[in-house]
């Protein structure tokens, strides 16, 4: 398990809902491991060349938007990119090493933006073979529940989970 948060509710709503909240206790630790899963790209030896080709293009530029504008401070929107990926990475993270979900790697890494927003920002299956949707917000003042929920509502409607599947589809069986 990662060190650099604890899981302070693990709550089980219904079958179907569960609720993990984390407390992240060790804030350069977690940006590291975001950098480090952004990076990490050994999952594509489950691919074939022109796959691997594609998802190293796009890793490699998302770490080079990260490590250009993130770690130098640089301030405007680039703060809440910067929390959306913990908050994405960490979501991503909890849920595939507490519910032994799958692991896939976070859209940033493998979807193309396109005009507005690009989706959702994380994906897993469940041990039923249920495709999870993941959204992430950060807001630095408040919390981001409402947002999140507004936009996943918005995605819904749009069929936003349908369309991200194209996206997703060599990952899951």
């Amino acid at each position: 398990m990662d060190d650099s948060f604890d899981i302070i509710d693990n709550i089980i709503i219904e079958s179907n809902i569960k609720f993990l909240r984390i407390n992240v206790k060790d804030i350069k630790l977690t940006l590291s491991n975001v950098f480090k899963s952004l990076a990490e790209i050994s999952w594509l030896k489950e691919f074939d060349g022109i796959y691997q080709d594609a998802f190293r293009i796009r890793a490699e530029r998302t770490v080079e938007y990260i490590s250009k504008n993130i770690i130098t401070g640089a301030e405007d929107n680039v703060t809440k990119d910067s929390g959306e990926y913990v908050v994405s990475e960490l979501a991503r993270k909890c849920i595939v090493e507490t519910y032994n979900y799958l692991d896939i790697p976070l859209a940033e890494l493998i979807k193309i933006k396109d005009i507005g927003n690009h989706g959702f920002d994380f994906y897993s299956l469940n041990l039923t073979k249920n495709i999870l949707f993941g959204e992430a917000k950060y807001k630095a003042t408040r919390n981001a529940y409402g947002s999140s929920f507004e936009q996943i509502n918005r995605f819904y409607k749009t069929q936003q989970h349908i369309s991200d599947i194209i996206d997703i589809q060599n990952f899951i069986c």
